[in-house]
């Protein structure tokens, strides 16, 4: 009896061998068994090759740099995997850098190769600001790069002569509480990874709750039969809520153009929900 109970056993084992042999993958499809042969390569320790080109690289601005020229990648199995490599620069401050390669097989190992990198005429990213005694307005601060660059007083280079300036960031380094001086950072980087910083104080208008009014000018002159439109002289009136309100600004006076003399307008606004805006005076001067 105990004879033939050790027979049974390993009849069994020997039948549930070959069912995992031979029937496994018939029985749940191929899917569930099969891998790509890259995983299968990398999991076994077949290591990806790499391959930089020995000659230092030399970029003198020109263009956009191919730091991918040459370099090739191909794993255990033969095929190409050129596509997974990654680049960047190491070695910022200095006109020699290092191009580091990298690419990350499936199993999470690295494979990783350099390269040299020359700059030719190359001076780093630098910013230029140029202004003094600006006010801006807190409204006006997220478009203060084009603000600034189409009055002709903010500039960035990359550092080989080409302009970026609309690369440049603004920030204000404090809240904004009140009417005041505000330091201001500047800050750009080019496609090597550098980075210029500028430090600036700016006058800034704070932002009004309520309706906002405000005027191009608060004095003109004219000459005696000339023309006058009060409301040319409207340069903003909105509210955030209401929008343009350009409609519901108040005028008080008159300007008589053919009489010479020194007229005062007053000008207001309020919003839909009855808040007002400092009022705005335009003092204008009639003369022979």
């Amino acid at each position: 009896m105990r004879r033939a109970v050790t027979v049974f056993i390993v009849l069994f084992a020997a039948l549930n061998l070959v069912f995992w042999l031979f029937c496994a993958e018939k029985l749940w499809g191929e899917d569930a068994v099969s891998v790509p042969a890259e995983l299968l390569e990398d999991d076994r320790g077949a290591a990806v090759t790499l391959t930089v080109p020995d000659t230092p690289l030399v970029w003198d601005g020109s263009g956009t740099p191919d730091f991918l020229s040459g370099v090739s990648a191909v794993n255990g199995s033969g095929e190409d995997v050129s596509h997974r490599v990654t680049v960047s620069v190491t070695g910022g401050g200095n006109k020699e850098r290092t191009l580091v390669y990298q690419l990350v097989q499936t199993d999470s190992r690295t494979v990783t190769a350099a390269r040299t990198l020359y700059l030719e005429n190359y001076s780093g990213p630098a910013i230029v600001f140029t202004g003094g005694g600006e006010t801006v307005g807190e409204e006006d601060i997220p478009s203060l790069v084009m603000l600034l660059s189409t009055g002709g007083v903010l500039s960035a280079d990359d550092g080989f002569g080409h302009d970026i300036t609309a690369a440049v960031q603004i920030t204000c380094d404090t809240e904004i509480t009140g009417d005041g001086s505000y330091s201001f950072t500047f800050t750009v980087g080019n496609l090597l990874g550098d980075t210029a910083t500028l430090h600036t104080a700016l006058s800034v208008r704070a932002k009004q709750k309520g309706p906002t009014l405000r005027l191009t000018a608060s004095a003109v002159t004219l000459p005696v039969g000339g023309t006058f439109d009060a409301a040319s002289f409207i340069s903003a009136a909105w509210d955030d809520t209401d929008g343009d309100l350009s409609g519901s600004v108040r005028v008080e006076g008159n300007v008589d153009t053919g009489t010479p003399g020194v007229y005062r307008l007053t000008y207001t606004l309020s919003n839909l929900r009855g808040e007002e805006a400092a009022p705005q005076t335009l003092v204008v001067t009639v003369v022979k």
